[in-house]
């Protein structure tokens, strides 16, 4: 047969024959909005952008504002409900309905593969009918709250549930569907059998499941239905009051372990606000980390055996009587010792931190104290071992036998009712005591820093508590108006101390009074034997307040030795002084009657400081370098303080000159 036999009617059979074995064209997915500004029917093309969508994979937007409360709604020429693959609401105030109230489901879920999506921008939107499972669903509440009002079923065990986005969702039905409820970002609000089925999975994924006050979560741990298990960071909450947490639920709660059984895993937090969780915590000998958020939340078990982070802006109760922890680390918000808690390791309280006491009597092994706040209600916290304030306020009532540490450049500010036994270690930076802060049964020892306080200190020279030794250079600052008074042993008159006696300033250290946060004046008592050598006195002005800051040595001077005054402030000399060796002004001023607070023996040598006058007095010294002379070794000069003073150098009357005036001073180059 010639290929010319073939006709063109037989040509086109075949062509139809082939393309009838060629598969069909996959159907396209219906992409639609609804562009009607109020309510409507479900079925009506005119409502939409793009054609009804109602179908695998169909994908409904509902983006404009719908008005008045209308909704839209599932009509009766829909009795099968719709199906879809993707559910988008960005418009607030939208509820999907079925006004007919079916038992039936309205909306079925249903994809070619991968899961469903309903995803919400806005708030207070939701399906307010019931809903099928034919795919997983990924519920995405980005903004505000949204909700699943009608019950969701689903009879696959593959079909459940995912929470995504930060905002809150919301499941009120009695559902029945039985694939996993997986919380992995935001949280979800359902009761448990209720909104969040019996038959399913709950998986804490990196969100929190928010519960009922008053109402108590009793699944065990395990991954079966009606059980519980985390694979991230989540935990529980509640809106207001408390939702109790008993996993297992029995009378006594079983003790979990952090990483096993289902449980938190390593690296992830449990999450807690509003919840009061009453297993036992073994950490496994981690680090590990609890985020307590917004309300406040308890741990009722005992903590063992690991070291505890505590994170977020919320409270968090120790409400067991004992914590076996190596380290808790209170890095934000607070954290609150009731029931006579007893924390065997230390405590950090960090910058954004706060610990505080809320029973009679709370416990640490040790307080670390790095920029927070510990506080009390009038109750007390001891230390078995040591209080190392580094920055922060203090106003717990520190016991116990642990010694206090101020470490650090910063300032820390006691101002409880102390009664801890150990040592009370200024070893540098500011530690501001209030009137009963230092403890009465701890020797306070000064080894660097300032110790800035308006009360009086009276402690005598000694290592016993009560007492106070110098072993370094610390500074005695005035912290207020009010007078800082230090009248060592409490006597009166003042008892005499020798320089470098022992617990005194040793030799070669200065006695150093007022620094740069210094607010007013301090007055030194007790007379002082300088002995043979120039003795140091620093004496430094705060700039914080608009008058000089003054320290003042009332008690009277003595021995071989000499005056050298250095900072910036001015030292005040009242005693009837007797020193035999020169009075040395590197800085700042003197302020003395010569002859009387300023021994007439006195060489006085000006090297970059004043001789200030008190009240109207004159100066007359010849130069030189003897006994009742004045010589310049640099910059310095005179300067009257509350009234006229008189300056004549070599004692001629021509040579006469006078000053007045709160601060004038005249160098020698004037003269």
């Amino acid at each position: 047969m010639s290929r010319n036999s073939f006709g063109p009617a037989f040509l086109l059979a075949a062509l139809l024959f082939v393309i009838g074995f060629l598969p069909a064209a996959p159907a396209v997915a219906t992409d639609s909005s609804w562009s009607f500004y109020g309510g409507g029917q479900w079925s009506d093309p005119v409502n939409w952008s793009n054609g009804v969508p109602n179908g695998v994979d169909d994908v409904a937007r509902f983006t404009v504002y719908i008005a008045n409360g209308a909704r839209p709604f599932i009509d009766s020429t829909l009795p099968s409900g719709i199906t879809l693959g993707s559910l988008y609401i960005s418009a607030g105030g939208c509820y999907v309905t079925n006004p007919s109230n079916s038992a039936a489901p309205s909306i079925i879920f249903s994809t070619s593969g991968g899961p469903a999506l309903f995803q919400s921008d806005a708030s207070a939107i939701g399906i307010f009918c019931n809903v099928a499972l034919n795919a997983p669903l990924v519920f995405a509440s980005n903004v505000g709250v949204s909700s699943l009002l009608g019950v969701v079923s689903g009879s696959n065990s593959t079909y459940g549930i995912t929470f995504t986005g930060p905002g809150d969702h919301t499941l009120s039905g009695a559902n029945t569907y039985v694939g996993s409820t997986i919380i992995a970002q935001g949280t979800l609000i359902a009761t448990d059998g209720v909104g969040l089925p019996t038959a399913s999975n709950l998986v804490l994924a990196g969100g929190i499941l928010r519960g009922l006050s008053g109402a108590t979560f009793t699944r065990g741990l395990g991954t079966g239905p009606g059980l519980v298990q985390w694979t991230g960071s989540g935990g529980f909450g509640c809106w207001s009051g408390t939702y109790t947490v008993n996993l297992g639920g029995h009378a006594t709660p079983d003790t979990v372990v952090w990483g096993q059984s289902g449980f938190v895993p390593d690296g992830s937090a449990l999450m807690l606000s509003g919840a009061d969780f009453r297993n036992p915590i073994d950490l496994a000998g981690g680090s590990r980390t609890i985020f307590a958020n917004s309300n406040n939340s308890t741990l009722s078990g005992a903590v063992s055996n690991g070291s505890l982070v505590k994170t977020g802006t919320g409270t968090l109760t120790f409400n067991a009587p004992s914590a076996s922890t190596t380290l808790i680390d209170v890095t934000a918000g607070t954290l609150q010792l009731n029931s006579n808690c007893n924390i065997s390791g230390t405590v950090r309280v960090g910058p954004a931190g706060t610990l505080t006491v809320v029973s009679p009597n709370a416990s640490v092994g040790t307080l670390l104290l790095q920029g927070g706040t510990v506080s009390n209600s009038g109750n007390v916290l001891s230390a078995s071992t040591t209080f190392d304030l580094q920055k922060g306020d203090c106003s717990a009532k520190l016991s116990g036998t642990g010694s206090l540490v101020k470490t650090t450049p910063d300032r820390v500010s006691l101002s409880g009712t102390n009664t801890y036994s150990g040592d009370t270690v200024l070893a540098e930076g500011r530690l501001y005591v209030g009137s009963a802060a230092l403890s009465p049964n701890s020797n306070l020892v000064l080894t660097g820093g300032s110790l800035e306080t308006s009360s009086p200190l009276t402690r005598s020279l000694g290592p016993a508590p009560g007492q106070v030794r110098w072993a370094g250079n610390a500074s005695l600052v005035a912290s207020s108006s009010s007078t800082f008074k230090v009248n060592l042993g409490s006597q009166t008159p003042a008892t005499p101390l020798s320089w470098g006696q022992p617990y005194f300033i040793a030799d070669g250290d200065p006695l150093m009074l007022n620094s740069t946060n210094a607010f007013g004046t301090v007055e030194f008592q007790n007379p002082i034997d300088l002995g043979s050598v120039n003795r140091t006195v620093q004496v430094v002005d705060g700039p914080s307040t608009s008058i000089t800051d003054i320290a003042i040595l009332s008690g009277a001077l003595t021995g071989a030795g000499g005056l050298v005054k250095t900072g910036n402030g001015t030292l005040s000399l009242t005693a009837a002084n007797g020193y035999g060796g020169p009075t040395i002004i590197s800085d700042g001023a003197v302020r003395a009657i010569d002859g009387t607070g300023l021994p007439a023996g006195s060489n006085v040598v000006l090297a970059g400081g004043a001789l200030e006058g008190k009240g109207a007095t004159s100066f007359v010294r010849g130069l030189g370098t003897g006994p009742g002379q004045v010589q310049w070794t640099g910059s310095g000069g005179f300067s009257a303080g509350g009234g006229k003073m008189s300056v004549n150098i070599g004692g001629q009357a021509a040579a006469a000159r006078s000053m007045s005036g709160s601060a004038a001073r005249i160098s020698p180059a004037h003269w």
